[in-house]
């Protein structure tokens, strides 16, 4: 496990639905979020954000296989 079995994901949307993403990915058991950024704001708009979540599956750290 590390970097090489990691998905990188930019998330954009409304703040409560980032929100909603990141906990429904750290709720899930095969994932593991490795770490979450900042909400950023998005050129032209004040309705929308971006955040950038990285995972990696949780069998892979924990060593339990399907």
């Amino acid at each position: 496990p590390g970097k090489e079995n990691m998905i990188k994901i930019r998330v954009m949307g409304k703040d409560e639905d980032l929100d909603w993403v990141l906990k429904l990915l750290e709720a899930h058991a095969d994932v593991e979020v490795k770490s979450s950024s900042p909400t950023y704001m998005l050129n032209g708009t004040t309705q929308y954000r971006r955040r950038y979540i990285e995972i990696e599956r949780a069998e892979e750290k924990n060593g339990r296989g399907r």
